[in-house]
């Protein structure tokens, strides 16, 4: 990778990182890195979730949605454009965004998609990049709040290519867990 593209990296990562960190405190964030694995990420960031839940609400996916928008959001912020490298993460979003929409009946659709016409079907996916639209904003309004905090993680990624979660939380300190604060598309 060139410098550049391993800047874009650091920043995409450490949006992860961040919002991860701010969205889902419960989540135990464990590695972060720049440094490409064998199924052709360029990075990556590993959270192991905190206890298990047998339900998971509206809130826990829109906010899993936010933390996958959370890279390219992070690029956009300090490049002002996105790159290929969140391909992955933009499925990841589709299909929460499909779970939630089509099948659990969230955002305020109350049925599944398999009865209905086609007209039902674009509202469902017209629902479901609502959804993502609403995501990625706020989440892109809160790596700008905390611009500072993914900078110096952005920055120690470059001089060092794998922090440990315990280095990243020593890094950015204390965060505000901002988990009820995303808006809920509506």
């Amino acid at each position: 990778m060139s410098d550049h593209e391993r800047r874009i990296v650091a920043y995409h990562e450490s949006g992860h990182a961040l919002a991860t960190l701010i969205l889902d405190p419960s989540r135990e964030l464990r590695k972060v890195s720049i440094i490409g694995n064998s199924r052709g990420a360029l990075g990556f960031t590993w959270g192991v979730p905190g206890e298990e839940a047998h339900l998971r609400s509206e809130r826990d996916y829109l906010n899993e949605i936010a933390i996958a928008l959370a890279g390219v959001a992070a690029e956009r912020l300090v490049f002002t454009t996105a790159t290929d490298g969140a391909a992955g993460d933009l499925q990841v979003v589709g299909g929460l965004a499909r779970r939630m929409v089509h099948d659990c009946g969230m955002g305020g659709v109350l049925f599944r998609s398999e009865v209905g016409s086609e007209s039902l079907r674009e509202h469902l996916d017209n629902e479901m990049r609502r959804i993502a639209d609403s995501c990625y904003r706020d989440v892109a309004t809160l790596l700008e709040r905390h611009r500072p905090a993914l900078d110096r993680l952005a920055t120690a990624l470059l001089a060092n290519e794998t922090l440990s979660g315990l280095e990243v939380s020593e890094l950015i300190g204390s965060m505000p867990n901002e988990y009820k604060t995303l808006s809920v598309p509506g």
